[in-house]
C-alpha cells in the first residue's frame, strides 16, 4: 500500500489557478498589498504541500507550484502594470535549492526589523514523518490589511500592549462585539 496525490487533486488545483490550461491572474487580490497577496499564496501554498507530505509521488504537486508560482506572478503584475519578469526580479530568490519569493516589510515602530511573507521554498520530497514547514502561519484576512494588523502591537480584543496572550476567537465579528474590553 502506498500514500499518493489523487490526480483529481491535482486537476482540482490547476483549474484553480488557470483558465483555458493557461495561468490567470487573480483579479480578487489586486486591491491588496504585495504582502498580502504572497502570504495568501504562501499559505495556500505550504498547506497543500504539509498536507501530502507523506505521499510516495508528492513531486507530482511540482505542476500546481508552476500553475500557482504564474498565478502569482500574474497577479502583481496586473496589480503593478507591469511584465512578469519585473515581479520576478523583484521578489524571486532560492531557498532549499527551490526558488520562491520573498517580500518583507519593514516594522513602523521597529527599524531594522521585518515582517516577511513567502510562498515557494518547500522541497518536493517524501517525508516519512511529516514536514517542519508547518510552524510558520501567516493567517490571510480578505478584508483588512495583514501588515497594519501585525504592525499595530496591539491586542484587537483587550487593547493590551507589548508582551501579551494570544485569544482565540471564531470571528472578527466577535472582536468588534465585545464592548467592555475585558479579556476572557
Amino acid at each position: 500500500m502506498q500514500l499518493l496525490v489523487p490526480k483529481t487533486t491535482i486537476t482540482r488545483w490547476l483549474s484553480y489557478y488557470s483558465a483555458k490550461g493557461e495561468p490567470t491572474s487573480r483579479n480578487k487580490y489586486r486591491s491588496n498589498s504585495d504582502f498580502d497577496i504572497t502570504a495568501h499564496f504562501g499559505s495556500e501554498w505550504r498547506g497543500l504541500v504539509n498536507y501530502y507530505a507523506m505521499a510516495m509521488n508528492v513531486a507530482i504537486l511540482s505542476e500546481v507550484y508552476w500553475m500557482m508560482s504564474r498565478s502569482y506572478q500574474k497577479t502583481l503584475a496586473s496589480k503593478h502594470k507591469c511584465a512578469t519578469r519585473h515581479i520576478r526580479r523583484k521578489y524571486q530568490t532560492r531557498e532549499n535549492g527551490v526558488r520562491c519569493w520573498i517580500v518583507r516589510v519593514e516594522k513602523r515602530n521597529k527599524p531594522g526589523e521585518y515582517l516577511t511573507a513567502k510562498f515557494g521554498g518547500i522541497p518536493l520530497r517524501v517525508q516519512k514523518h511529516g514536514n517542519g514547514n508547518d510552524r510558520v502561519y501567516v493567517p490571510y484576512l480578505a478584508n483588512t490589511e495583514l501588515v497594519q494588523r501585525l504592525q499595530a502591537d496591539k491586542c484587537e480584543l483587550c487593547g493590551a500592549t507589548g508582551a501579551m496572550e494570544v485569544h482565540h476567537v471564531h470571528a472578527l465579528k466577535d472582536v468588534k462585539a465585545r464592548k467592555n474590553g475585558n479579556c476572557v
